[in-house]
């Protein structure tokens, strides 16, 4: 019990180091004084959203749920709109919004790589329209949305998306916090197949796409490729639970694609939406023998 309270404990603060980091490395935020955050910490209102009718789900629209840290949310460098108006939406408890930083479902007001993701889907051809969904909180650990205080949030998000669409890509995009607290391979295994379960049970099919993401200098000085959640996520992919790699974002990232050392700047996110829309394309078109390839990070230059 007292081991759970210090683990609940040094996350937090680890949570709260990453965002003070991250607030004082970056320029001003010019978030509009409306912005308003739910009891999870996920913005729910913003001044320049515009509201948009929810698309019908064909076979020629992209639903790409991503969930996880502050890296797939809105901690980014720079903010994004989409280039394609209302065939790229932000759908978010029941309602679509056209697609443009800061995105709801995510904390903070920062920009964030899934718009640019939406809008190369378009431009390769894998879509006509995209639908985003997230459901990310910087600085936590694994735990938290397997058995902790996110997982309620993670079920009200399953619960307010089930009913009208199926994504046909998951994004999985969590490890800093658990490569800072040394979480064990076995727990973080343990916590994700909770996950899996969560959202296997309106979704027993969708691909679910796991990064490699545990790059956070300020978190982790002594940060090496070859470190035990790095591993334990590429040991993750099973195609034949339809799990398969995603991005190495922690190779695909130079230096200079992280603003902070940590979180991505504007040519990170670009890339992170590059290499994410070519395998989402590759999973939802190849075909499972060809999604099971592990990711190269290569990948065309984005727009």
């Amino acid at each position: 019990m007292k081991r759970g309270v210090a683990a609940a404990l040094a996350a937090l603060l680890l949570g709260a180091l990453v965002v003070w980091g991250l607030l004082r490395s970056s320029a001003p935020d010019r978030a509009p004084r409306s912005a308003a955050f739910d009891d999870f910490g996920r913005l729910v209102a913003y001044a320049e959203k515009e509201e948009a009718p929810c698309p019908r789900q064909d076979a020629r629209t992209a639903v790409v749920l991503a969930i996880g840290q502050s890296n797939v949310g809105n901690f980014g460098a720079a903010r994004f709109a989409t280039a394609h108006g209302a065939r790229v939406v932000n759908y978010f408890e029941g309602a679509c919004w056209i697609a443009r930083s800061p995105l709801y479902g995510a904390d903070h007001t920062f920009g964030e790589p899934l718009t640019p993701l939406a809008d190369r889907l378009i431009d390769i051809g894998a879509a006509d329209r995209v639908v985003l969904i997230v459901a990310a909180i910087g600085g936590r650990p694994i735990a938290d949305f397997a058995r902790g205080p996110m997982r309620p949030m993670l079920a009200a998000t399953i619960a307010a998306l089930a009913p009208r669409y199926e994504p046909t890509a998951i994004i999985w995009h969590q490890g800093e916090t658990d490569l800072a607290l040394a979480t064990p391979a076995q727990d973080y295994s343990r916590d994700f197949d909770a996950i899996v379960a969560q959202l296997r049970a309106p979704w027993p099919k969708t691909p679910i796409l796991v990064s490699v993401t545990t790059k956070c200098l300020p978190m982790v000085p002594g940060w090496r490729a070859d470190n035990a959640v790095a591993q334990a996520q590429r040991d993750l992919v099973d195609p034949a639970r339809r799990i398969f790699a995603g991005v190495d974002t922690d190779a695909l990232l130079a230096d200079s694609d992280r603003s902070d050392a940590c979180h991505m700047s504007k040519s990170g996110q670009l890339k992170f939406a590059a290499a994410y829309a070519e395998r989402i394309a590759k999973v939802s078109s190849a075909g499972d023998q060809a999604s099971s390839e592990p990711f190269r990070a290569s990948v065309a230059p984005a727009r």
